[in-house]
C-alpha cells in the first residue's frame, strides 16, 4: 500500500492538473485498506461503542466497496478476501495476534506517513480543494488509529478462561465467619490464566515484535474481561458477611 501511495504522489508532482483527483484516490486507498483490517480482524461491532468510526466504515462500505447494488457514484472496488492461511480461532496463537498486529500496526503506521505528508500536500492541491484535505486529517486518521481497540478485542475477550472463573466464584462461600488465610480458588485460576496469556504474547512477540501502547491496551482489554467476570460473580451472591 504505501508503495502505490508513492506512486501517486510523483504522479501529483507531475501532472498537476489532476493533482486532487490523485488525492482522492490515494485517500480511497488508505480507506480500502482501513475497511479490509476491520472486516478481517475486528472481532467486536463498533456501533455502540464508537459511532463515529461506525459512520466512517458505513461510508468507506456505501461508497468504495461494491455492493449487490452497485452505487453509480460510488468506486465499487470487489471486497477484500481474507488468506484462508489466517488463524483467528486458535488459542495457542492468541486467536491470530501476529496477523492481527501486522494488519492495524501497518494502519497506523500509513496514518503517520500521511501526517509527514501534510506540508506537502498542502501545496500540490487548489486551496478551493483544502476541505477535503483538512476532512481526511481531521476526521478519517484519527479514527482509523481508534480501530485497535476493535482488533485486539477479539484477543482480550477470549485470551482468559473467563467463564472457569465465573463458575469457580459461584462455587465460593461468602457468608463466612472468620478470614480464610489463603485466597479462593478462582483467584488461583485467574493468575494462571494471566501468567499463560503472558506466556503467549511473549512468543508472538518473538515474530513479531508487540508496541508498548499496544501491550498496554490488551492487558487493559484482559482486565475490563476480568471485571466484568467480577462483576457478574460478586453480584450472583445472596449471602455475605464482611469476613466473606
Amino acid at each position: 500500500v504505501l508503495r502505490y501511495l508513492g506512486k501517486y504522489m510523483l504522479m501529483m508532482d507531475s501532472l498537476k492538473p489532476i493533482a486532487f483527483d490523485v488525492l482522492v484516490s490515494m485517500a480511497q486507498l488508505f480507506e480500502y485498506y482501513m475497511h479490509a483490517v476491520y472486516v478481517f480482524f475486528a472481532s467486536t461491532s463498533v456501533e455502540t461503542t464508537n459511532p463515529r468510526l461506525a459512520q466512517l466504515l458505513h461510508k468507506i462500505q456505501n461508497t468504495i466497496i461494491l455492493s449487490d447494488e452497485p452505487n453509480p457514484d460510488g468506486v465499487n472496488i470487489p471486497p477484500p478476501i481474507a488468506s484462508d492461511f489466517i488463524e483467528l480461532h486458535n488459542p495457542q496463537n492468541l486467536f491470530g495476534l501476529k496477523e492481527r498486529l501486522i494488519a492495524t500496526e501497518s494502519l497506523v503506521f500509513l496514518g503517520a506517513q500521511f501526517d509527514l505528508w501534510k506540508d506537502y500536500l498542502d501545496q500540490q492541491i487548489p486551496e478551493d480543494k483544502l476541505n477535503f484535505l483538512n476532512q481526511f486529517y481531521n476526521q478519517t486518521l484519527p479514527l482509523s488509529r481508534e480501530l485497535r481497540s476493535a482488533v485486539y478485542s477479539g484477543v482480550a475477550s477470549k485470551a482468559m478462561s473467563y467463564g472457569a472463573i465465573l463458575t469457580l466464584m459461584g462455587n465460593v462461600r461468602w457468608d463466612i465467619k472468620e478470614l480464610m488465610s489463603e485466597p479462593n480458588s478462582y483467584v488461583y485460576v485467574m493468575l494462571q490464566e494471566m501468567e499463560a496469556m503472558q506466556q503467549k504474547m511473549s512468543g508472538v512477540s518473538g515474530h513479531v515484535p508487540i508496541p508498548v501502547d499496544v501491550y498496554k491496551m490488551i492487558w487493559s482489554l484482559c482486565i475490563q474481561e476480568i471485571n466484568k467476570v467480577f462483576l457478574e460473580g460478586f453480584g450472583a451472591a445472596k449471602k455475605c458477611t464482611h469476613e466473606g
